[in-house]
């Protein structure tokens, strides 16, 4: 008679790559929902700082359109360089959170992006020479923090009392 021995490779090992195999794949599957989740919520961060930015920007645009418009209803008005930049200050009154400095011919505001951040904006005035020629220059159009900056040098580690 023969002896009927078991393989070294019978059944039991075959449910140990089948268990291994099952356990492998839960992992990797948990790693890409992971991943997956912590992408869409980056993503979800980067949507709203774009709108936050570009509503700001929209919001400069509109105040750099007012001062165009004021500037050359100012234009039309004056005969001559001195009496258009004469008059700017007055024709630039009702325009609400803009500096304009008289001796440099610059004009200053900020639109909020959010509660750290803001788009400066600096313009200086110039005297349009011919009806294409502009009215204003730009000379800063940046976004800055606001606010100062705190330094965090403390740790979350355990501390024993």
């Amino acid at each position: 008679m023969k002896d009927h021995r078991m393989p070294f490779l019978g059944i039991g090992a075959a449910s140990i790559v089948l268990v291994l195999t099952i356990v492998s794949l839960s992992v990797f599957a948990t790693l890409t929902i992971s991943s997956a989740n912590g992408d869409y919520t980056l993503s979800q961060k980067n949507l709203e700082r774009t709108t936050n930015y570009y509503k700001a920007s929209n919001e400069v645009n509109c105040t750099l359109s007012q001062i165009d418009k004021k500037l050359w209803k100012n234009y039309h008005k004056t005969k001559n360089k001195k009496s258009y930049m004469k008059n700017i200050s007055k024709s630039l009154v009702d325009l609400k959170g803009i500096t304009y400095d008289k001796t440099k011919h610059t004009i200053q505001f900020q639109k909020s992006i959010t509660s750290k951040q803001q788009i400066n904006v600096k313009i200086r005035i110039c005297y349009p020479e011919k009806q294409r020629n502009h009215c204003y220059e730009i000379l800063c159009f940046k976004n800055e923090a606001v606010g100062t900056w705190k330094k965090d040098d403390s740790l979350p580690v355990f501390q024993r009392k």
